[in-house]
């Protein structure tokens, strides 16, 4: 059961959003387990204080994404997650406030059901050719972005570096200038 459970006033992600989330979180954490049963409705509408409508509104998103389940009568419950033996390494360059606002999305959704780890090379080369050769083969997947703008022969020695890593194993996006 749902022991802590902050509901926070966010106007920008609003309280459905939010609430679906959090239980994402805490499912992902293991603070929710498989088959755990989830407050009804009306507890969690009355514990938290949010609208009877705004709960049912977050436990329908949870179970159409797969998270939840319900049975008529009886209540909603957690769905068992698959062990994550699919690994993802996400290559930066940076990763500062912006970047992690753009990239929050996508590294909680995936992160339920796959290993994610993330490396920042700071524009160094050096750095970048460590991260590739260092995990070669120790990934399902790699997730490159790279700066807007690159010298022409630091594209080139870039290049070869991801040329190590084979195609069919990266994907390697360039930010829009």
């Amino acid at each position: 059961m749902i022991k802590k459970f902050r509901i926070k006033s966010d106007w920008r992600l609003g309280k459905v959003k939010h609430i679906v989330n959090e239980v994402k979180k805490m499912i992902h954490k293991g603070k929710l387990c498989g088959n755990e049963q989830m407050p009804s409705i009306n507890s969690f509408s009355r514990q938290y204080h949010v609208s009877r409508d705004t709960v049912e509104k977050a436990y329908s998103i949870l179970k159409k994404e797969g998270y939840l389940a319900s049975i008529k009568g009886i209540g909603y419950f957690v769905e068992p997650r698959l062990e994550k033996d699919f690994k993802v390494l996400f290559i930066l360059n940076e990763f500062n406030s912006d970047q992690s606002k753009k990239h929050e999305n996508l590294f909680f959704e995936l992160s339920g059901m796959i290993n994610i780890d993330l490396c920042v090379y700071h524009n160094n080369l050096e750095t970048f050719d460590n991260i590739i050769r260092d995990n070669y083969n120790s990934y399902n997947y790699y997730y490159l972005i790279l700066p807007r703008s690159i010298p022409p022969v630091k594209q080139r020695k870039i290049d070869d570096i991801i040329d190590r890593i084979p195609d069919t194993k990266r994907l390697v996006l360039q930010e829009r200038a």
